[in-house]
């Protein structure tokens, strides 16, 4: 494969606003840690930032209305949390996203449609990860790698459903 078999896609064009009422996206300038498709968005995560483009528009990161907030517009919010979170892996679990950083999981909370006003990702659980090592689920259970000295070990993630808790025991 040459590299004249791939081009550089568009990433929509602002059609509306100014660059103060319509920002770029987020990830344009930084690096994109990892990739992804929820639903009918293509997704990005780049430093602390989880960026989705117009639903069904895969490559549109720009709204059609500065007047209004759409179901369809774009979305780029930023996790929260007490300390620098750069999220480094995105892996889908249980109908939602499971997001990790060195330290920190992040899950995507929407209630319905994903949309600007129905977003939410909130801290989960605060295990250690390798995030050199791509996480892997399994049913209900996500597995990721974390490192302890000289060694790797796995941790399985899970929630707990009677405590309605989540947790990642290790299982190495």
């Amino acid at each position: 494969i040459s590299s004249t078999d791939y081009t550089v896609p568009s990433f929509g064009q602002r059609l509306v606003g100014d660059i103060d009422t319509v920002a770029d996206p987020s990830f344009i300038g930084r690096k994109i840690n990892d990739v992804f498709f929820h639903r009918n968005r293509l997704g990005f995560i780049s430093d602390e930032n989880v960026i989705f483009s117009r639903a069904g528009d895969f490559f549109n990161f720009f709204p059609s209305t500065v007047t209004a907030l759409l179901d369809d517009s774009p979305i780029d919010v930023t996790v929260s949390h007490t300390s620098v979170s750069i999220l480094k892996r995105v892996i889908p679990y249980n109908e939602s996203l499971l997001f990790f950083s060195d330290k920190t999981q992040f899950i995507l909370e929407s209630n319905g449609n994903l949309t600007p006003e129905t977003i939410s990702i909130t801290a989960t659980t605060e295990f250690e990860v390798d995030t050199n090592v791509q996480p892997v689920g399994a049913g209900n259970n996500v597995y990721f790698a974390y490192r302890k000295g000289a060694f790797t070990n796995v941790r399985e993630y899970f929630v707990d459903e009677d405590n309605i808790t989540k947790n990642a025991a290790n299982i190495t």
